[in-house]
């Protein structure tokens, strides 16, 4: 036993570095391989079908977490939890947060009304900052300059690479602002219905309200759902967007009584520009 022991440390310390960098969603893969291209290996520690917000590291990726160069980070609420771990393990991980300088979005404070034994007591919940900051074309173009200097500083071997492959990204950007903005300046209703709040970054880009069903991670109630029926009538709206793994159920319940679409908008899709541009298109 003793020895399997000190095999796995002296394999771990051997490999303990290498090239590889680690993202926390499928996006950041997409824009650190723009700039970076097929000189390094990118890893995802959140994976297709998961739920960002209730992830849990598994051993294995911690064991490669460790031996990665890079962490960029997203300001995730389970990254608070993985980063002193990691950090512990690997005190050489440059951990890079790319929603440094971005303008968050705060939710509102939600107040309820609870019983203790001194009667009616407020209840309200703590604003918090909307974690979906990848869904803008500004702020990837924020996100794209921290990747570069990061990768410029940390492999300067390959700094003319990532400057030119930096720059047309920009470009490829630009482009795809271009072709949203035209999309939106002629839709009918500039607001849009969608059932969990992912897309407040985009709406604020490109001047459109996002109505969203969810609440502070917390399904419709009746009297919300009526609400909300009210809205989509008032803005003209026709369809209701739901991310991929979602229970339909509820949606399906809204969308009947409203009569409304049903269509799916992917926030984890990890060719950002395809899937930006296709939900744009999605809302006309």
């Amino acid at each position: 036993m003793k020895k399997t022991f000190t095999l796995f440390i002296f394999i771990f310390c051997f490999t303990a570095f290498s090239n590889d960098i680690f993202v926390s969603i499928p996006p950041q893969k997409f824009f650190v391989e723009k700039i970076a291209g097929s000189l390094l290996n990118v890893e995802v520690l959140i994976k297709p079908g998961q739920n960002p917000h209730s992830f849990d590291l598994n051993p294995g990726q911690m064991i490669e977490l460790s031996k990665s160069n890079i962490y960029f980070t997203l300001g995730l609420e389970f990254e608070d939890v993985l980063i002193p771990k990691i950090s512990s393990i690997n005190n050489n991980l440059k951990i890079i947060p790319l929603d440094s300088g971005i303008r968050k979005i705060i939710s509102e404070n939600t107040c309820n009304h609870g019983h203790d034994d001194f009667g009616v007591e407020e209840i309200c919940e703590i604003p918090k900052a909307d974690p979906h900051i990848w869904l803008s074309p500004r702020n990837v173009k924020i996100i794209s300059l921290k990747i570069k200097e990061a990768l410029e500083n940390n492999y300067p071997e390959n700094k003319e690479v990532f400057q030119k492959n930096y720059l047309n990204f920009i470009k490829e950007i630009d482009n795809i602002s271009n072709q949203i903005n035209t999309i939106t300046k002629n839709l009918k209703s500039k607001t849009f219905l969608i059932y969990h709040p992912a897309w407040a970054y985009f709406a604020r880009d490109f001047d459109l309200t996002q109505l969203s069903v969810e609440t502070d991670g917390k399904e419709p109630g009746p009297k919300d759902i009526i609400e909300i029926i009210k809205k989509v009538k008032q803005h003209n709206i026709k369809t209701i967007f739901i991310e991929p793994a979602q229970n339909p159920q509820s949606p399906q319940v809204i969308a009947k009584q409203a009569g409304l679409q049903v269509k799916t908008a992917d926030p984890l899709d990890e060719n950002w520009s395809l899937n930006i541009i296709n939900f744009a298109e999605s809302l006309k």
